[in-house]
């Protein structure tokens, strides 16, 4: 009995300690739901934090929609409280930046949008349109500006440097004759927001809807794009449950299984000639957070007749050595895991590795952990996006910026000033050279642009899904190769 009491004691006393630092975190409630305030330290990844925290990698993306691009340090996040146990004591702090105000369009309606839904329009999917080019284009960006905010910071922000991006494009696509309007509407992170803006008589006027930023608003926006038959282009959120269903929608950023999917794929087809080793931990391994990728990877390997085989983590270098030397192919490594501890302690072996012919395969977090010894080899990853900062085009896009806003763009990796030009530059070239039915034309993959690729694949008898995927080569003097 005594015993029960001393463990009970115990909990309580690791109950408390962890209330403790609970507190040590800014809470805000936003639509009914509270939220921690956590700030991204040196290094820190989605498998970081989203194992202090608990959640997964969607999870900070839908209530952090900027974070779709990717992390940086200092970025502040929103953890729901529901889902938090803390490990760690960092205090966060909110730093507010310059802000440029948006153009706002007033709400001058009290109605709430509509729940009603347009006949089912899939059948327009058989017909062959021929391109009719437009000359004027009016274009709606809606996003949480949060102009009324008293103090600013960093997220906020970035959605004002999307909304620049967008005005540069805008600037460079009149120099080319084509008429451009943009209406910009502040709609702020709840739906009741954005109900009353979508009555907005000038809205329906648009041919293009870029946003929201948030998961919860789509379905509002989906519905009014889907009666007023206008294309909306979601660049955050990776969760639009509408697009199986609706036309008219263009997810910008692909979940993460649908990545892993495009990166197995791709590697599939690359590695038909070559020796496969995965690495397999030697204890419970739960720092090998890609075991998901490993899942994809191997059925796609097989259905090639594929070989593969893991290899212990203890020993690895003369492991690699010793496979290397019996198969004269070309080896691939792969390593599944983005933790930071990990790959240091993986990373110490790969210099001793002595075979010329071995590679390594990677996840786009390795990059912003700057550990040489992952580079001693040539090393195979993927991402979303990269900006090439030494390209003419991008030197161009900062001149264009410093002229047009009196201060010099930031340049980081990603930048959602570019994102924004990206979009912007992309969906009216579309809608000039092929009309409102530009969708029928899509049928290559986009590789002209400043940060990312676009490759839209349809999602059944629904929206389009952009499946466009950078892979990159490295070595220890950087990028050897982008396909």
């Amino acid at each position: 009995m005594k015993r029960f009491i001393f463990c009970i004691l115990i909990m309580l006393s690791i109950t408390s300690i962890i209330s403790s630092q609970n507190n040590q975190y800014q809470i805000i409630t936003e639509n009914g739901k509270q939220y921690y305030l956590y700030t991204v330290q040196k290094s820190e990844g989605f498998y970081s934090i989203g194992k202090r925290f608990e959640i997964t990698n969607d999870e900070i993306i839908e209530a952090n929609p900027e974070a779709a691009l990717g992390l940086k340090l200092g970025q502040t996040l929103k953890i729901p409280v529901s889902k938090s146990e803390f490990k760690s004591e960092s205090k966060t702090e909110s730093k507010p930046s310059t802000f440029v105000k948006p153009t706002e369009k007033k709400v001058e309606s009290e109605l709430s949008v509509s729940k009603d839904t347009s006949v089912d329009e899939s059948l327009q999917n058989v017909l062959n349109y021929t391109r009719t080019k437009k000359s004027s284009i009016r274009i709606a960006i809606l996003m949480p500006f949060s102009l009324d905010a008293v103090e600013r910071d960093a997220n906020m922000n970035h959605f004002v440097e999307f909304y620049q991006g967008c005005l540069i494009a805008a600037d460079s696509l009149k120099s080319l004759g084509i008429d451009i309007f943009i209406d910009s509407y502040d709609i702020g992170k709840t739906t009741e927001k954005l109900d009353l803006i979508l009555h907005q008589p000038d809205l329906k006027k648009a041919d293009l809807l870029i946003g929201p930023a948030y998961s919860s608003q789509v379905p509002h926006i989906a519905d009014f794009a889907k009666r007023n038959k206008i294309k909306v282009v979601v660049p955050f959120t990776t969760n639009i449950p509408d697009l199986q269903n609706n036309q008219y929608l263009f997810q910008i950023v692909s979940p993460q299984k649908e990545l892993y999917n495009k990166t197995a794929d791709k590697c599939a087809n690359q590695w038909k000639n070559k020796q496969v080793l995965i690495i397999r931990p030697d204890s419970a391994g739960i720092r090998y957070d890609k075991k998901d990728f490993v899942k994809i990877l191997i059925p796609k390997l097989r259905a090639k007749n594929i070989s593969f085989k893991y290899i212990p983590e203890a020993r690895i270098a003369a492991n690699i050595d010793s496979a290397a030397k019996r198969d004269m192919r070309e080896t691939v490594v792969v390593v599944p895991t983005s933790n930071k501890v990990k790959l240091i302690q993986l990373s110490e072996h790969f210099p001793q590795i002595e075979s010329n012919n071995v590679s390594l395969f990677g996840f786009p977090e390795w990059n912003s952990y700057q550990i040489k010894d992952l580079y001693t080899k040539p090393l195979y990853t993927f991402t979303n996006y990269n900006t090439d900062f030494s390209s003419p085009k991008v030197i161009s896009f900062y001149q264009k910026y410093n002229e047009k806003f009196g201060i010099p763009g930031v340049q980081s990796s990603p930048s959602y000033t570019i994102f924004g030009y990206d979009i912007c530059n992309y969906f009216v070239s579309q809608l000039t050279e092929n009309g409102d039915h530009f969708e029928n034309f899509l049928n290559d993959e986009e590789t002209s642009l400043l940060q990312m690729k676009f490759l839209f694949e349809k999602v059944g008898n629904g929206g389009y899904l952009n499946r466009g995927t950078i892979f990159q080569l490295y070595n220890d003097e950087g990028i050897l190769e982008l396909e």
